[in-house]
């Protein structure tokens, strides 16, 4: 399922992520899934640091910088370019 479709650069979504994406559709705004927590920096870090290192994390991860999109009926998974 690696392969880009002729719909735009949209892709199909993983057997993992359908299922994903099937909840979200059956109890939209559940928290299910999420999993929140907190680390405390001391000293506090450089915020440019911490925004070239998440830039640098999103430019080598496709699946971070990603969005889902329902097309013809069907969920896709649309890369958004780095950056």
């Amino acid at each position: 399922m690696a392969h880009t479709d002729p719909m735009g650069g949209a892709k199909p979504l993983s057997v993992g992520q359908e299922g994903l994406w099937l909840l979200h559709e059956l109890a939209p705004g559940s928290a299910t899934y999420n999993l929140a927590g907190g680390v405390r920096m001391e000293p506090a870090p450089d915020p440019e640091v911490l925004a070239r290192a998440a830039r640098a994390l999103t430019g080598r991860h496709p699946m971070l910088r990603s969005v889902y999109v329902v097309a013809d009926g069907s969920p896709r998974r649309v890369e958004k370019a780095p950056g």
